[in-house]
């Protein structure tokens, strides 16, 4: 991807406000380009103080007067672009979005030269506030950039091109898929998404690496059901079985109870709720509500033989 900024843009940035007439812009405004290879069509940001970013879609990016303006619904002024990648061929690209006080969006954005669009990804278990940055691309054979081109994660993927899919399987990755980390309230896994399918269906799915959880204990839920409501909603699960002696046992969960949230975050259902509960590692602890309103503080502990005989 070829990113090109600075005074190099300055006759660009001439001609695109001349070409349209409602982008009134300042002085002190930039450019930058997102294209794969400096020739042909590509992505245009113009960062403007205060107002916040705008995107363009450029058919040629030599000839900015056949650039279309990408309308990105739901933010509010003051947001901020990057592009995190721009696929060398069909040029699609993963955008982040970045909004004050809000936090940071994910969209997929496709066809810069003809009828450019952007749609926003859901990402499981983004709180607010939650700053989104890409670790490393899955497909360029790469070793891991964020932890200096080793550890854990290179096991992970096997120090190859790959991504984990459903269960924990690896994949063999294709352009355009990448890892994408989020920084929450807790450290640990909850932390890390694998996004694929740019060019198709764009998905970005919460990965829970095995590793992170080696020294944890098992919290203690044998089985739990969806709880729904009246209308056939899902309102959280109902402790169906628990484990004697468990974290979740010593917190007085008992079975029959029926759980909504999990640290504030609304239980969606029972798949839901087992990412959620995986998230802490060992000696952290989070609450459950109760569809009572009671809450319950549950401590996740160590495997015995970790403790050191405590």
């Amino acid at each position: 991807m070829v990113r090109l900024t600075g005074s190099i843009l300055l006759l660009s940035a001439c001609c695109l406000l001349t070409s349209t007439a409602s982008a009134k812009v300042g002085a002190s405004s930039s450019f930058e380009i997102f294209a794969t290879d400096g020739e042909g069509g590509g992505w245009v940001i113009n960062h403007i103080p205060v107002r916040g970013d705008m995107l363009w879609g450029c058919a040629d990016i030599s000839r900015v007067d056949e650039c279309e303006f990408v309308p990105l619904p739901d933010f509010v002024p003051a947001t901020e672009l990057d592009f995190l990648h721009v696929t060398e061929d069909s040029q699609a690209g993963w955008l982040r979005v970045r909004v004050p006080v809000v936090g940071d969006f994910l969209m997929a954005c496709y066809n810069p030269e003809s009828g450019p669009r952007c749609e926003k990804i859901d990402l499981e278990l983004r709180p607010p506030l939650a700053g989104l940055e890409r670790e490393w691309p899955g497909y360029d054979g790469a070793a891991p950039v964020a932890d200096g081109g080793g550890g854990p994660m290179a096991a992970l993927a096997g120090g190859g091109p790959a991504a984990p899919g459903p269960e924990g399987a690896i994949e063999p990755a294709k352009k355009g898929d990448m890892w994408l980390s989020a920084s929450l309230k807790v450290p640990g896994p909850v932390n890390l998404y694998a996004c694929r399918n740019l060019e198709s269906s764009p998905e970005c799915e919460l990965t829970i690496p095995d590793w992170f959880l080696i020294d944890r204990e098992d919290i203690g839920f044998k089985k739990v059901s969806e709880e729904v409501d009246g209308r056939g909603e899902v309102i959280g699960v109902r402790v169906e079985d628990i484990e004697e002696g468990s974290a979740a046992d010593k917190a007085d969960v008992r079975i029959g109870d029926v759980l909504v949230s999990v640290d504030g975050f609304p239980i969606k259902n029972d798949k839901h709720f087992k990412g959620l509960i995986a998230q802490y590692p060992a000696t952290f602890s989070f609450y459950v509500e109760l569809d009572n309103g009671d809450k319950l503080k549950i401590r996740v502990r160590r495997k015995p033989e970790d403790d050191g005989g405590r």
